[in-house]
């Protein structure tokens, strides 16, 4: 039986440059993401102005700046998240949490994380 051969650099260097290429043709997709049951069509890319709605949730005003990181992001879909806030019974004590779990998986969708 072969040994499987050990990687090199080429092959990383290869791999690497794959993702990156597909990295960069997702970017200028639309995206959506699954969120409760309701699908949130998402902008090719994430607007310039999502750098206020951080710097707000920086000064922990935890539910305006999660809020409007949300807004930016979707915008008239915000409608659609507060009615299934309403019919899944969300409660304020829980809002932080899963509106914090719905901007993950946005930028998730950017190939990034928070704070990056």
């Amino acid at each position: 039986m072969a040994k499987p051969k050990a990687a090199t650099a080429d092959t990383a260097t290869v791999e690497k440059d794959e993702a990156t290429a597909a990295l960069e043709e997702s970017k200028d997709e639309a995206k959506s993401v699954e969120w409760r049951g309701i699908t949130l069509e998402l902008p090719a890319k994430l607007p310039g102005t999502l750098a206020w709605d951080f710097a707000a949730l920086e000064g922990s005003r935890e539910y305006a700046g999660l809020v409007g990181l949300v807004r930016t992001i979707v915008g008239e879909q915000d409608a659609l998240i507060q009615a299934k806030v309403a019919e899944d019974g969300i409660g304020l004590e829980d809002i932080v949490e899963e509106l914090g779990n719905l901007v993950t998986s946005i930028v998730e969708q950017y190939g990034t994380t928070e704070g990056e």
